[in-house]
């Protein structure tokens, strides 16, 4: 198999597209190569734990490296071409390797499980596809740390500033009233 068929897949569809072509009962060993602390750690092992529960002809290898010593370990994988099968990693890292020949393209294989749509296609076109317009990873989670917002624009709108139990509908709401 290819290595490196993804990046931050949610797992079980990334596993997925590693075993494709394997039978159900030829045995399939897939390297998985991941970050986080402690209680991402373990729920990303449980999840590939229960994978291999329901696929009992796949095995998983993880190779966990914590978050400070990820990029120096992913350095190593590209330079000495042992990228893992499936391995995590943020959008602001890819951008260093998404045009290395390690990664599959996922298209075919959204595509085939009837996928597209399933993210932000804008999102996927800018982060995550690589200069030979090949979708090389999808987002396994988003995160938001901050937002930031101008007062005076609510203020011409007469829209009530964000509060902590806004939703995305509220956002959305508001970004359209002020646009």
């Amino acid at each position: 198999m290819k290595k490196g068929v993804a990046l931050l897949l949610v797992l079980a569809m990334m596993l997925s597209f590693c075993a494709v072509g394997a039978s159900a009962e030829e045995q399939v060993t897939i390297t998985f190569g991941f970050w986080g602390d402690t209680p991402e750690a373990n729920m990303k092992m449980q999840l590939a734990e229960n994978y291999m529960a329901m696929h009992p002809n796949v095995n998983i290898e993880f190779e966990y490296t914590d978050g400070n010593g990820y990029l120096t370990k992913m350095q190593t994988w590209f330079s000495s071409g042992t990228t893992p099968d499936v391995f995590g990693v943020a959008s602001d890292v890819l951008t260093y390797f998404i045009n290395q020949d390690e990664f599959e393209n996922l298209a075919p294989y959204i595509e085939a499980d009837g996928l597209e749509g399933s993210w932000n296609q804008n999102i996927i076109d800018s982060s995550y596809t690589n200069a030979k317009g090949e979708i090389v990873a999808i987002p396994f989670i988003s995160k938001v740390f901050a937002m930031a917002y101008n007062k005076d624009l609510f203020d011409e709108a007469g829209i009530d500033y964000p509060t902590d139990d806004w939703t995305i509908d509220d956002m959305l709401e508001a970004a359209r009233a002020i646009t």
